[in-house]
């Protein structure tokens, strides 16, 4: 994702791009991978073993109502979460334990020399600093890459998922030498069941963050497609605010 907006940007061709992309994913999903060809093949040898002609005839209507089918799909699918969707993030959790956390509505800032459009919102705190899920979910992808550094993904199970990147990947007096065990709170497989709340890694500055203020990058996705979600982000940080401030157990806070 990150490539692809360093090179094409927020231009038409990104657009396209997207579009086209979208297409043979949801004939793939559609059709269940090689499920559909099991039952496909069968039925246009028995055609074509009949007449040359009618074989190809079959395999020819058969391909234009999947390309319908498809094109149909892509066509509904939304590409802005829409009202009725909104219930998972009213409820939320702020993604960083810390209450010196900060951040300001950075959704599409320009980046690289005005190149590509920023798809998230960076969260700001001291390096080290707790990330939490936002909601229940399976861990869906734990990596790295140059340009990401350390990153999670949740998978929300509702057609939403969060994404953490930028994780830590230093160690005190030697920087980028901590890599994922300083990045992550334990060793996550694909397909892990997190909590809402619990710790999955630590603020940091990793892949093409290196040598920026720690942060981390926060982006929600609603169907593979990245929200501008900052009110929400915001009412969490508001909501996570309070209850530190103004904890409603506070038996541990009295001094004997």
């Amino acid at each position: 994702d990150i490539l692809i907006a360093i090179f094409l940007g927020a231009s038409i061709f990104a657009d396209a791009f997207f579009v086209a992309f979208r297409i043979p994913n949801t004939f793939r999903r559609l059709f269940a991978e090689g499920t559909f060809n099991a039952a496909f093949i069968p039925s246009y040898v028995s055609e074509k073993t009949k007449n040359q002609k009618r074989g190809k005839k079959f395999a020819d209507e058969v391909l234009s109502i999947l390309i319908l089918i498809t094109l149909f799909l892509v066509s509904i699918t939304p590409d802005k979460a829409e009202a009725k969707h909104f219930e998972f993030l009213n409820q939320i959790r702020f993604p960083v334990d810390h209450i010196k956390a900060h951040f300001y509505d950075d959704w599409k800032e320009k980046r690289g020399n005005g190149n590509r459009l920023h798809l998230g919102l960076d969260v700001r705190a001291p390096k080290g600093s707790k990330i939490v899920a936002i909601a229940d979910g399976e861990v869906n992808t734990v990596s790295y890459n140059p340009l990401s550094g350390y990153y999670i993904a949740i998978d929300h199970k509702n057609g939403w998922m969060s994404l953490y990147v930028h994780l830590d990947d230093d160690v005190v007096g030697n920087d980028n030498a901590g890599g994922k065990s300083a990045a992550f709170a334990k060793d996550f497989k694909k397909g892990d069941f997190v909590r809402q709340g619990e710790v999955i890694g630590f603020v940091g500055n990793s892949g093409n963050a290196e040598g920026t203020v720690p942060h981390l990058h926060f982006e929600i996705q609603y169907l593979g497609t990245s929200q501008d979600i900052y009110e929400f982000v915001l009412q969490s940080w508001i909501n996570y605010e309070k209850g530190k401030l103004f904890p409603k157990n506070t038996k541990d806070l009295l001094i004997y």
